[in-house]
């Protein structure tokens, strides 16, 4: 029985003895793991570097290549196709050209702090006001001279000129949403077109008979369709970039792509002298890959009819080769492809 006890017992602490073994090497073998886990990249959350001015530059020769026409130079004279668009502000010594729906009201309002042409701070709802009294006096194409002043500037040297770009496919969901749905942005004065769209939509996407429900504005879908037949009338907000910049004719010293806006605004800055400060975007995300247009430009987008994408892609195409523009199916859209 001695013998028995003593076995008894000899197995019980054998036994715990194991356990806690096995516990040690558990816990070991989980620290070992642990610390030797390779820590996640983030690279999907990083957005990559802003592409060099140097990478810029020829991408825009590539894009002008496409129209048939040679290499953009430095101007005689600042002769822009819509030139309400661009303006010339004497105290910083800049030409600046604002494409709408590439940030233009931030990027105007900013030039106008740096001017010391506006020292009030304005409601969002207040825009109007940036494109209009406030901006006015320095417009090509509005204010008599001012095209002539920023040209003989320009000729005597000492005078910078930047714009802004954008990816065409977030740069067309924000149009829309601002100009044609419901959505609190909307602005109020395509209110009236608004609904003419969506009543033509659905007329004809109900082969001519009335349609019972209240459709209050076109669908993405709907006003692809109606844009790509009547381009010519839906002003500078949906047009090509190209056709708003100064080129061929003239050349822009700094190219901004809008998605990159919070880094580059530091040269912009620099460049002018200014302590003034860029208003960041409206959006709720930092990381324009995450922001509502891209986002909803990935969903719309590829809901579309493919003939129709391929429509719209080929309206904008030297748009989307300005800045080799990264399509909506790609993982970093809407930033630029960056080829070295």
């Amino acid at each position: 029985m001695a013998t028995t006890t003593f076995k008894g017992k000899s197995f019980k602490k054998i036994a715990v003895w194991i356990i806690v073994f096995s516990g040690l090497i558990a816990v070991f073998f989980f620290k070992i793991n642990v610390d030797m886990e390779i820590p996640p990249t983030h690279h999907e959350d990083t957005l990559p570097d802003p592409p060099t001015q140097n990478w810029i530059q020829n991408q825009f020769n590539v894009a002008i290549a496409m129209l048939g026409k040679s290499p953009y130079r430095p101007p005689t004279n600042w002769t822009c196709k819509i030139p309400r668009h661009t303006y010339y502000f004497p105290n910083v010594k800049t030409i600046f050209t604002g494409v709408p729906k590439c940030g233009c009201s931030n990027w105007i309002e900013f030039l106008l702090r740096a001017e010391g042409a506006m020292d009030v701070t304005l409601d969002p709802s207040e825009v109007d006001a940036v494109h209009s009294i406030y901006s006015n006096p320095f417009r090509f194409g509005i204010n008599a001279g001012v095209n002539e002043q920023a040209s003989l500037a320009y000729a005597q040297g000492g005078i910078f000129s930047f714009t802004v770009v954008r990816n065409p496919w977030t740069r067309l969901v924000s149009a829309y949403r601002d100009k044609y749905t419901t959505e609190d942005r909307v602005d109020a004065k395509f209110y009236d077109k608004m609904h003419l769209v969506a009543r033509e939509m659905n007329w004809r996407d109900h082969n001519g008979r009335p349609d019972t429900t209240d459709h209050p504005y076109p669908s993405f879908d709907q006003f692809t369709r109606w844009l790509l037949e009547h381009l010519n009338e839906v002003g500078s907000h949906f047009i090509p970039q190209w056709l708003i910049l100064c080129i061929p004719e003239a050349k822009y010293d700094f190219i901004v792509p809008l998605e990159y806006s919070n880094l580059l605004s530091l040269d912009i800055e620099r460049r002018l002298n200014t302590s003034m400060k860029l208003y960041e975007s409206y959006d709720h995300s930092s990381d324009p890959r995450k922001q509502s247009s891209a986002l909803l430009a990935k969903k719309w987008l590829s809901q579309l009819d493919p003939e129709l994408t391929e429509k719209l892609y080929y309206t904008y195409k030297e748009d989307f080769a300005l800045m080799n523009y990264s399509n909506f199916t790609h993982p970093d859209f809407p930033l630029p492809i960056i080829q070295h």
